[in-house]
């Protein structure tokens, strides 16, 4: 194309692609953004985005040698909250934080299960079989009740993507309670939150916004989904904090876990060499760090409560959790699960 073509092989390039270029902030500053965000921003009488930025940027210099400047933080702030239309220059001052009270009501909830966010995360673990062959990396589908920041459940598969089979398992899990002795438990918590959403926010990943997704939810649920922009993890703020505290807080802790590296042969060859779990151990992992530590850990954006209190102060206020009408069918397994194994050398 250089030689052949007038304007050389330019003309081939998106002209897009500087638009998409990494960002130079890391995971680690966008998270302590929504959490300062989460604390100042996100409540029924949200302070200014600029007092919200003067709380982030002093714990943002005791972590960070970078952080993003006043601009950019308020534009990962607006590109959460609004359309790209709410802050056009047409609006006055007055008429912007009409709008901007407005837009962030859609995030306050007076309730659980009023507002419930769903995604995945991709996890650089490694995991083995029985005998040690390597099997793959995991991803966690996870769907978060927004009021109480507590998981509902979780379903995980090897491999990458997001399939409707997956997700639709973690719905199930989400929605029905947890008998004891279904889940791994170190200190003996109970895995206390279940019911049926009343609004389900996802992105347009593939999973999500299946016609079987859709059809088991209207099915069982009856619940409202909202679908949001695909990559934009933002438009689901409260969900995307509690990921980051996945990776932060459970991941790095796990024995084979990798760094994200921007090199994806590399990145999976190391994957495979530090594979040191089998699925089912991560599994009781996730589990444990679910149950015993994150549902019982202190939470800025609930005033210092834990999601464990935060349930239960609903509870004592008379509020009880719904459940699928057709609920004995739902927690019905979905068939009998074998293991197979290859004869032979290969």
């Amino acid at each position: 194309a250089e030689k052949n073509h007038i304007g050389g092989a330019k003309q081939f390039l998106n002209k897009s692609i500087k638009h998409r270029r990494k960002s130079r902030y890391s995971d680690e500053v966008k998270q302590l953004a929504l959490e300062i965000a989460d604390e100042y921003f996100f409540v029924s009488t949200p302070q200014s985005m600029s007092y919200t930025y003067d709380k982030f940027v002093p714990q943002a210099k005791k972590r960070f040698s970078a952080w993003p400047s006043r601009e950019t933080f308020n534009n990962w702030l607006k590109s959460i909250i609004s359309p790209k239309e709410l802050f056009k220059k047409k609006y006055s001052k007055s008429e912007i934080k009409k709008l901007l009270r407005n837009a962030i009501k859609k995030f306050l909830t007076k309730r659980p299960l009023e507002r419930v966010e769903g995604d995945g995360v991709y996890l650089q673990i490694g995991v083995v079989d029985e005998e040690g062959n390597y099997l793959g990396a995991v991803t966690v589908i996870f769907f978060l009740d927004v009021h109480t920041r507590c998981v509902l459940g979780y379903e995980m598969q090897l491999g990458s993507g997001e399939p409707s089979s997956t997700v639709i398992s973690a719905a199930r899990h989400a929605i029905c309670p947890k008998e004891a002795g279904s889940y791994h438990t170190i200190k003996g918590n109970h895995w206390f939150c279940y019911g049926v959403p009343e609004l389900l926010v996802f992105d347009g990943g593939p999973g999500f916004s299946s016609i079987e997704t859709h059809g088991y939810i209207l099915s069982y649920c009856g619940s409202i989904i909202e679908t949001v922009a695909s990559r934009s993890p933002w438009l689901k703020p409260f969900v995307e904090r509690y990921i980051s505290s996945v990776r932060m807080s459970f991941a790095k802790s796990i024995p084979g876990y990798v760094s994200t590296q921007d090199d994806q042969r590399k990145l999976e060859h190391d994957i495979e060499a530090q594979a040191t779990l089998t699925i089912d151990a991560l599994r009781r992992a996730l589990e444990s760090w679910i149950v015993d530590e994150y549902h019982h850990k202190p939470h800025n954006g609930l005033n210092g409560m834990t999601p464990a209190e935060k349930w239960q102060e609903a509870l004592d206020g008379g509020w009880v959790p719904e459940v699928p009408v057709d609920l004995e069918n739902v927690m019905l397994p979905a068939g009998q699960l074998t293991s197979r194994k290859i004869s032979g050398d290969v």
